[in-house]
């Protein structure tokens, strides 16, 4: 879904956000409870929240460093998230933003990599 922003570097450091752990979860804390490919209303993406401390220039100019270096690098499917370094960089970037430690969003990682649906497997 196209998101509109007023700044490049805005634009970038929602890219990064986007992609990390924390808004996983509230993703994946939205989904039916019908085994069903996943799609969210652009109301439930409006509800997503995302770091207080986004409109802060330097954070926002933080996250966007990140985004400039990660931005060619290839990021692995959840199910390898845990031993993604992309995703590590993202997760310690958005750690920063949010005001959460890095190692409970490194908890957060594993215990999702191993979820069964984000693994493609039966839960029994």
């Amino acid at each position: 879904m196209p998101v509109l922003t007023k700044t490049l570097t805005q634009a970038k450091a929602l890219c990064v956000v986007w992609n990390s752990t924390p808004v996983l979860l509230q993703l994946l804390n939205m989904r039916s409870k019908k085994l069903m490919y996943v799609n969210w209303s652009v109301a439930q993406l409006a509800s997503v929240r995302l770091p207080a401390t986004l409109h802060d220039t330097d954070q926002e100019a933080a996250l966007a460093a990140v985004y400039d270096r990660l931005c060619q690098k290839r990021l692995q499917p959840w199910a390898q998230a845990d031993t993604d370094p992309v995703r590590r960089e993202i997760d310690e970037a958005a750690a920063a933003a949010y005001g959460i430690p890095t190692a409970d969003i490194a908890d957060w990682r594993e215990r999702l990599s191993n979820e069964p649906t984000v693994m493609n497997r039966s839960p029994v």
